[in-house]
């Protein structure tokens, strides 16, 4: 199973892209969780449950010890990725690059890029999203990429969607993006980028027919729309 890198873990912890819950399997007491805010959940392995976390959320067992794949043991149907307190830097650095929405709504881009919306099925549903989208929540696309699932699987099968085109990835603004970017490039995805002012800027395009909107959680009404 793909453990998180140092990279991706500290963007996790920093800007809170989904929810989530750390769940603390070091051996040894002494262990510093890197990055942690006095605002995260910490909790034991016995002490987890899936309702700790909504079900757009995730839980990140960390550890500090080697051993048999980390979370196998764990009860969950939510998401749970791992990552390894030793991990270091990646030798090479990732710069998580850009787009603006009128670029990504070119037509050679739309040919040459798989554009892909992260934002969870409540969102596309009820603010729209562009047709020629493909739809994978974040935290699907977090728990295909922990289990090794291969890219063009998780685009779905057919030749427009090839995994060795370029990706454009976007949310509501873009701080699901820049995580989704890290993500998909430590799992071999060569060409990533992210769509600047997400859905909120592609809804200035009356020809998608979206909405922006203020940020809410799982089980909260929908905010109003913004234009």
């Amino acid at each position: 199973m793909r453990k998180l890198s140092l990279e991706a873990f500290k963007l996790l912890m920093e800007t809170d892209p989904i929810p989530h819950v750390i769940i603390n399997g070091c051996k040894n007491p002494e262990t510093t969780i890197p990055f942690l805010l006095e605002t995260t959940l910490v909790v034991s392995e016995e002490e987890w449950k899936d309702e700790l976390v909504p079900s757009d959320g995730c839980g990140v067992f960390v550890t500090d010890s080697d051993g048999e794949c980390p979370i196998d043991h764990l009860e969950h149907e939510r998401t749970i990725t791992w990552f390894d307190t030793r991990t270091p830097l990646s030798e090479e650095k990732f710069v998580i690059s850009s787009i603006d929405c009128d670029d990504a709504l070119m037509a050679e881009v739309k040919k040459t890029k798989i554009v892909v919306d992260i934002r969870r099925q409540d969102e596309v549903e009820h603010f729209g999203s562009p047709d020629f989208s493909i739809k994978k929540p974040l935290h699907e696309l977090l728990h295909d990429i922990t289990h090794d699932v291969g890219v063009a699987n998780i685009l779905g099968v057919g030749p427009e969607n090839d995994p060795e085109k370029p990706l454009v990835v976007f949310c509501r603004t873009n701080r699901r993006a820049k995580f989704c970017a890290q993500l998909l490039h430590d799992a071999q995805v060569k060409d990533v980028e992210f769509v600047t002012k997400g859905a909120v800027g592609l809804s200035e395009k009356k020809e998608l027919h979206m909405h922006a909107y203020n940020s809410y959680e799982v089980g909260e009404d929908f905010p109003e729309f913004l234009n």
